[in-house]
C-alpha cells in the first residue's frame, strides 16, 4: 500500500521538515499480517491531513509524524473503524480473520489492540483499565482535583474546570487548578487596556505527552489578570471557555495550562504559555531590519491560520491587533493569536445604538465605528491593518492622536499605507481587506490560501517537478527585499496620544463610512 499525504505548516512543529515538502509514507506488509494503526487527522482549510506516529515492525518501517498535542484535539482514530479519504483517494483497511478478533472487546484475554493501546496510553492506576488518552482516564481523571481537596473556592470556576476536563483527551492538554504557591519570581511584564500580564516560574513544570503522568522541569509561564473588577467574572469565564474550546479543536492558539488564584487579592488568573519574543508590535519594531519577506509571510500565515480556526468555530475575535499577537521564537511559524477576552460567538454579536466600541482604534473596522454589529469581516479588516504593519514595521497612525478626528478620517476613507516596493499582489490583498464594504473582504480561508501560495508557490508539485526558475510572484517578493535593504526609512515619532492599548471609546455623528481616497494633504500615515 502507498499512502500519500501533503503535510503543511510542519515547520512550527518539526524544524527539519519544510512546509512545502510532499511526504510519502509507505507501508510494507506481508500477506496475512496486518498492523494496528492510529490515524490522527489534522485539518487545514478543507484538506484532511493524516499525521501518523513512527512505528517499526518486523515487516518493515512506517514513517509517521506525531503532533505532541494530538490527544488534545482528537480522540483515538483506528483504521479498522473508519474509511478515510486521502488526497481524493479512498482508503479502506482490510483484515484477516486473525485481526478481526481485535474488535472483540469482551474477550477475557487482552486482544492485540488492547495491548497496543495499553503500551501507547498507559493504564489508569485507579480503575486499572486502559487509559482513553495519553496518561488520561476519562472515567477517573475529570474532577480529581476536587476529590483531592484542591478546590478553587468558587463553584463557578470549579465547574468550569471540571467541564473542560470532561472534554480533555490527554494529561498533556488537561486544564488544571494550580495553587498560587507553585509560582515563583512573579514579575509584571506588560499591561494592556483590560489585563495585566506577569511572568513567573512554574515549579511543577508543564505536563508531558507520555503514557505516564510526567512533567517537565520548571518553566517560565505567563499569568494573566483582568484589571476591571466589574468585568472580572464574566470576561474571565468567557475567555476561558472560548480559548479552551479553540485549543480542543486545534486552533493552535497560545497554550492554556490552567487557573490559579492570588490569595492576597482573591483574583483569579489564567496560566498561559510565555512568549519570550513578546508581542508582534514590539517584535517588528526590534527586528524589522533583519526580516525578509519570507519571514513576514510566515508571520501572516500563522495569524491567518489562527484566525481561520477561530472563525471555523464561529467565533469573532473583536480585538485583533499586533499587541494581541505573540511571537514565541524568531523565524519559522512561531506566531500565535491570544487574548480572547472580548471574543464572542457569531450568534451573540449585537449592534450598538451609538458608536461605543472597545479596542484599539486603528484596527477597528469603520462599520463598527458606525455602530454596526461585529462580524467575521470586521476581523478581516483588522488583519488588513496588521498586513500594513508587517509591510512597514511601524504601528498604524503612530504620528497622530487616536481620537474622534482620526475616527472621522477613517470613516471618510483614510487607511494606513504599505511600504514602497511592496509587491502589487500584497497591496491588492490589503485593499480587499480594508474595503469599506464588508461583503467584499476575503474570508480567513481565502487569506490563508492566498498568502500560503505566495510563500510556497510550488506546494502542489513534487520536488522533481519544480522549475529552477522562481515563479514570477515569488520574484516580486525577492525584489522587494532588495529594495527595502537599500532603502533607509525615516524615523516616525510616536504621538503622545497614539494609544495602542484596548479601551472604551464612544463616537457620535460620524459620517457613513466610504472607501479609501487619496489624502488631500499628501501625507502618509504609517
Amino acid at each position: 500500500m502507498i499512502w500519500e499525504s501533503v503535510i503543511r505548516d510542519l515547520k512550527n512543529k518539526f524544524g527539519k521538515l519544510r512546509s512545502a515538502d510532499k511526504i510519502k509514507m509507505v507501508w510494507y506488509s506481508k500477506q496475512n499480517r496486518i498492523l494496528d494503526m492510529d490515524l490522527c487527522p489534522d485539518f487545514l482549510g478543507d484538506e484532511k491531513i493524516f499525521i501518523i506516529q513512527k512505528h517499526r515492525t518486523s515487516n518493515g518501517t512506517i514513517w509517521k509524524y506525531v503532533l505532541r498535542d494530538l490527544e488534545n484535539k482528537f480522540s483515538k482514530f483506528h483504521s479498522r473503524n473508519n474509511t478515510y479519504c486521502l488526497q481524493n483517494r479512498e482508503f479502506k483497511q482490510h483484515y484477516t480473520p486473525e485481526e478481526k478478533c481485535c474488535n472483540n472487546y469482551d474477550a477475557i484475554e487482552p486482544t492485540k489492540c488492547e495491548k497496543y493501546n495499553a503500551d501507547y496510553y498507559g493504564v489508569c492506576p485507579n480503575c486499572k483499565k486502559i487509559n482513553t488518552g495519553y496518561a488520561w482516564c476519562k472515567k477517573c481523571d475529570p474532577g480529581k482535583f476536587l476529590r483531592e481537596g484542591k478546590s478553587s473556592g468558587n463553584t463557578e470556576i470549579n465547574q468550569l474546570i471540571y467541564q473542560a476536563q470532561i472534554k480533555t483527551q490527554s494529561y498533556y492538554s488537561n486544564l488544571e487548578w494550580i495553587s498560587y504557591d507553585k509560582f515563583q519570581d512573579i514579575k509584571l511584564v506588560a499591561e494592556g487596556g483590560f489585563a495585566k500580564i506577569y511572568s513567573a516560574i512554574w515549579l511543577d513544570g508543564e505536563p508531558k505527552l507520555n503514557r505516564e503522568k510526567k512533567r517537565s522541569p520548571p518553566i517560565t509561564i505567563a499569568l494573566k489578570r483582568i484589571k476591571d473588577t466589574k468585568f472580572t467574572t464574566e470576561a474571565f469565564v468567557n475567555e476561558i471557555n472560548i480559548h479552551h474550546h479553540c485549543v480542543l479543536y486545534n486552533a493552535n492558539l497560545t497554550k492554556f495550562y490552567g487557573i490559579t488564584k492570588d490569595p492576597a487579592t482573591n483574583e483569579f488568573l489564567m496560566i498561559l504559555e510565555y512568549a519570550h519574543e513578546g508581542n508582534l508590535r514590539n517584535y517588528l519594531e526590534n527586528n524589522f531590519i533583519n526580516l525578509k519577506w519570507k519571514d513576514k509571510l510566515n508571520i501572516l500565515i500563522s495569524i491567518a491560520n489562527n484566525l481561520f480556526n477561530i472563525h471555523k468555530l464561529k467565533y469573532i475575535h473583536r480585538d485583533l491587533h499586533s499587541g494581541n499577537i505573540l511571537q514565541f521564537y524568531i523565524g519559522g511559524f512561531g506566531t500565535k493569536i491570544t487574548d480572547l477576552g472580548l471574543s464572542q460567538s457569531i450568534t451573540n454579536s449585537k449592534s450598538s445604538c451609538c458608536s461605543n466600541v472597545f479596542g484599539v482604534l486603528p484596527y477597528i473596522a469603520p462599520e463598527i465605528l458606525d455602530g454596526k454589529s461585529y462580524t467575521l469581516e470586521s476581523d478581516i479588516y483588522s488583519f488588513g491593518i496588521i498586513m500594513t504593519e508587517v509591510s512597514t514595521g511601524k504601528s498604524p497612525y503612530r504620528n497622530v492622536p487616536h481620537d474622534g478626528n482620526l475616527a472621522l478620517k477613517i470613516c471618510n476613507g483614510l487607511r494606513p499605507r504599505v511600504a514602497k516596493g511592496t509587491p502589487k499582489c500584497y497591496i491588492d490583498l490589503v485593499n480587499q481587506c480594508l474595503d469599506v464594504n464588508p461583503g467584499k473582504r476575503p474570508s480567513s480561508k481565502v487569506l490563508l490560501k492566498t498568502i500560503r501560495n505566495w510563500r510556497f508557490p510550488n506546494d502542489n508539485y513534487s520536488r522533481l517537478e519544480k522549475s529552477f526558475d522562481e515563479p514570477e510572484i515569488l520574484k516580486e517578493f525577492i525584489d522587494a527585499d532588495n529594495i527595502m535593504f537599500k532603502k533607509s526609512f525615516p524615523e516616525i515619532l510616536k504621538h503622545s496620544e497614539a494609544i495602542y492599548s484596548g479601551r472604551s471609546m464612544c463616537f457620535h455623528n460620524l459620517p457613513v463610512p466610504r472607501n479609501s481616497v487619496e489624502d488631500p494633504e499628501g501625507r502618509f500615515y504609517i
